[in-house]
């Protein structure tokens, strides 16, 4: 008889089995194929009581369930799975071998779970995280006490709640951002059918509150009209029903998500709908959100694009979603079959939980008042997606760039910042394309099925024509391998290809990173990408590895030059040169090749130099760099030499002291400036001062002593470089005028003194044809000058002593 669980694996047993296969795959000669994840095996999954699929799994389960007269039929059905099943083993059914179940052998999770414990590989997702979902994989009852979930409901729940959970949202998104970036959330929609009249009657509503009651329908509709209907066509929008959501649900699965509920009440065995407006507070918790991913997520997004802002909600904007089944393709995946029974086996190694289809009444209620079967099945779901979604996401990261130093040299960052560009190329590149699965049923080979990835037409239709970003991602996936066939291998071969894949990803630019793709590559870059060896291209790159578990890339065995046999824990400052001598290779690139490929004794060699001073002394060049790859792989700082720590603090005081006195200096200077051009402006305004002054004398004429027009003149100051200075002024009295000046003027006692003259020419009578005046006028005229100048001047008091 078919048993869905017919042997069981542990955790152990999977994670030595997946080391072993790495290990052989990376042991002999690479195949042709080393692009293809998972091959294609016909006659496993797909319809058919002899094949494994989700009617053959709940047969299955049905048949050894235990009866409960008070359950439904899917309840008991789910209840039969969980029990059943482990919270960390693989559980694969009777009726096929494991090789046939798993194309690989070993589930791609557990692939991947003995990748990452290489030394010199991403470090994310941690080792935490990465453990918390080998123990997490099957769908067990302990997801429930295991995740927190906030609900929502539109129309009850307080807009204050909706928005301390939004705080509480960003807060654990941060926290998964920290751990691992992936660039999208799960998200899980389930929805129930009403009628069309119905659906009418909830989008015509115009109260604040409106209640609804639904009704049973039979025939779907694939549009939505909403302008009212002839009478002609009332009995057809009674029976025809359409999809709306009911639960919106998001989150990693492990530990949070929330569950958004339409206020939907069960009165007398009635359903109402009590449509509501929601508050801004939940749209903006919906906007804010990273773009979603699920598998066949294209059908979900639309009715939450169309149906959602009939039913009270504001239109979301939903723009940007991503289509796990477009990753699966991306990352190699050639089995004909991409249902979530089949991704759930290949990759996990468990059955999938759905077994309620997403779509149906029983999910009205509230997440609260669900059944613990099926808030079990929402919640395996979003975290079958994020651990889905990790898996495909590190093995196409491995294959495009396996080696971290070189990226993070490239980008000048740090290992999170690497990770954050490659999670938003990742969604740039996926986002809005979809499987065709004409053209995938006959693809051959990865490049054939990359090409069967489409993007939407405007009739909603998939094109033809492969979009530019497929196009990129053929061209820097040329000569990779897969996790599933041992990985990539050589250190220098992968480091050339990723330089020369970085035009590549500048030309397809994330708009937060563009700045990170301005470095052009140099000589320097080419220099230490090979680290001093030539012809790197032209090595086998299938050639067989001696794996010794601990590294993921090591030195090809034909490089033209010899890598430093170096062992940290015995060197002597005596013997490195020779060392280097004898491997004709240059102190800095043949040390930093060492690091590269000997990561863990970077700290020993560290170590070494800061018990020898002479030693610390030879390495002074090499010193930071060396740190600056360790930190690159590892995500963490090495270890200090304190004498040369020493020499850095201090010269970098030297010339943090040599900045600030050069600061003091211009600061000094541009006062000084400040203050020539405060002198220069006053100099100017008294030289218009002078010159209307003249020009009024000369207006004046022959009525006045001009021999002696100094004396009333506005008087010259003399300037210093501490500004200027009135005769007899001191420098704590004088003032420095710095307003604009409009126009040049003149001061108030050279007006007096010119109305003076001009009174007194009039009061000799002075007109068209002036006689040349007596002695008596002249002196006349002299008294009054002299008088009006002295009373310019102010009181006797005032004039200095002289």
């Amino acid at each position: 008889m078919y048993n869905f669980i017919g042997f069981r694996i542990t955790n152990d047993d999977l994670i030595q089995d997946a080391r072993v296969l790495l290990r052989r795959q990376r042991s002999t000669p690479a195949p042709i194929n080393t692009d293809i994840l998972v091959p294609d095996r016909p006659g496993i999954y797909g319809p058919g009581a002899s094949q494994i699929n989700r009617q053959t799994i709940c047969r299955a389960a049905r048949d050894v369930a235990v009866k409960d007269h008070q359950k439904s039929n899917a309840e008991v059905i789910i209840n039969a799975i969980a029990s059943q099943a482990s919270a960390s083993e693989a559980v694969l059914p009777t009726n096929r071998t494991r090789k046939e179940v798993i194309p690989c052998g070993v589930p791609l999770f557990d692939i991947m779970r003995a990748h990452l414990e290489k030394e010199d590989t991403w470090t994310s997702p941690p080792p935490p995280l990465v453990r918390d979902m080998a123990e997490r994989r099957g769908p067990t009852f302990q997801t429930l006490e295991d995740v927190r979930v906030r609900q929502i409901i539109i129309g009850i729940t307080p807009p204050e709640e909706i928005a301390d959970i939004h705080e509480w949202v960003k807060d654990k998104i941060r926290l998964d951002h920290g751990a691992q970036p992936l660039g999208v959330l799960p998200l899980c929609t389930t929805s129930m059918r009403i009628t069309l009249y119905d659906f009418l009657s909830i989008a015509d509503a115009k109260e604040p509150v409106a209640k609804i009651a639904l009704h049973g329908s039979t025939e779907e509709v694939s549009s939505i009209p909403l302008q009212p209907c002839h009478q002609d066509h009332a009995e057809t929008v009674r029976s025809a029903w359409i999809r709306i959501p009911v639960k919106i649900l998001f989150g990693n699965g492990l530990d949070w998500a929330v569950a958004v509920s339409f206020n939907i009440t069960d009165e007398d065995g009635s359903q109402f709908f009590v449509k509501t407006l929601a508050p801004p507070q939940f749209t903006a918790l919906l906007n804010c959100l990273p773009p979603f991913v699920n598998l066949g997520i294209k059908e979900d997004i639309n009715m939450l694009d169309t149906v959602t802002p009939s039913l009270g909600l504001e239109k979301l904007k939903v723009n940007r979603f991503v289509d796990l089944d477009t990753i699966i393709v991306m990352a190699g995946w050639l089995h004909k079959t991409r249902s979530r029974t089949a991704v759930s086996y290949i990759t996990l190694g468990v059955p999938p939980l759905r077994v309620v289809p997403m779509c149906s009444q029983l999910w009205a209620p509230s997440y609260d008042s669900l059944p613990r079967e099926l808030k079990l099945q929402l919640l395996t779901d979003l975290k079958w997606t994020f651990i889905v979604m990790t898996v495909f996401n590190v093995a196409l990261r491995e294959e495009i760039v396996p080696d971290p130093d070189i990226v993070c040299f490239l980008l000048n960052s740090r290992q999170l910042h690497a990770l954050n560009w490659w999670a938003q190329w990742m969604v740039h590149t996926s986002a809005g394309l979809f499987v065709k699965d004409t053209l995938f049923g006959l693809a051959n080979s990865r490049e054939e099925a990359l090409r069967s990835l489409c993007a939407v037409g405007v009739d909603g239709n998939l094109l033809n024509d492969t979009p530019h970003r497929v196009l990129v991602v053929l061209a820097v996936l040329q000569n990779c391998t897969t996790l599933s066939k041992g990985g990539a291998r050589f250190l220098h071969i992968e480091r050339e290809r990723i330089v020369a894949n970085h035009q590549l990803f500048a030309r397809q630019p994330i708009s937060q990173f563009i700045d990170d793709f301005d470095r052009q590559i140099s000589d320097e870059v080419l220099l230490y990408a090979r680290f001093d060896q030539y012809a790197v291209s032209r090595l086998d790159r299938g050639v067989r590895v001696v794996d010794d578990g601990s590294r993921f890339l090591i030195d090809h065995p034909c490089l033209r030059l010899p890598v430093l046999q170096l062992d940290p824990s015995r060197i002597m400052v005596q013997s490195l040169p020779e060392i280097v001598r004898r491997a004709k290779r240059s102190m800095t690139e043949g040390m930093l090749e060492w690091a590269r490929l000997n990561v863990r004794k970077v700290n020993i060699f560290l170590r070494a130099c800061d018990q020898s001073g002479p030693l610390a002394k030879r390495c002074k060049a090499i010193y930071e760099p060396m740190r600056m790859v360790f930190a690159r792989i590892t995500d963490h700082q090495a270890e200090r030499v304190r004498s040369l720590e020493e020499k850095i603090d201090r010269r970098m005081q030297e010339e943090l002291n040599a900045e600030v006195a050069h600061g003091i200096a211009l600061e000094n200077r541009i006062a000084a400036l400040k203050q020539e051009l405060c002198d220069a402006e006053n100099e100017r305004v008294l030289s218009a001062e002078r010159e209307y002054y003249i020009r009024n004398v000369q207006d004046i004429g022959e009525g006045m002593d001009r021999s002696d027009w100094r004396g009333a003149a506005p008087r010259r100051y003399k300037f210093s470089s501490a500004g200027p200075r009135h005769r007899g002024e001191s420098p704590e009295t004088r003032a420095c005028s710095q307003a604009p000046i409009a126009a040049p003027e003149v001061s108030t006692a050279s007006r007096s003194e010119l109305n003076v003259w001009m009174d007194a020419r009039e009061a000799v009578g002075f007109g068209q044809v002036n006689p040349a005046p007596n002695k008596r006028e002249r002196a006349s005229t002299a008294e009054v000058s002299f008088a009006s100048d002295v009373g310019s001047l102010g009181s006797c008091d005032d004039l200095p002593n002289e």
